[in-house]
């Protein structure tokens, strides 16, 4: 998924992009992965959808520290 924040600052892009769906050089499947808004929350709820929910994405245990790296365990 691709998630553009700023609708009012992206507006040429989006212009763009949409020109470039009217004239076939996206297919209109993949333009439903790009969202424009302004809106953290749609922007996580996109995400979710398109890559979490699609792919059976799972959260992975952080792996432990390695003090030979100068890594600290999270608290």
């Amino acid at each position: 998924p691709i998630v553009i924040m700023g609708v009012e600052f992206h507006k040429s892009l989006i212009e763009h992009i949409m020109k470039m769906a009217q004239e076939q050089t996206i297919n209109q499947e993949d333009l439903q992965l790009i969202l424009f808004t302004d809106s953290v929350e749609e922007a996580v709820k996109h995400i979710q959808k398109f890559s979490i929910d699609a792919f059976n994405l799972k959260l992975k245990q952080a792996n432990k520290a390695m003090w030979i790296l100068g890594e600290k365990p999270l608290k």
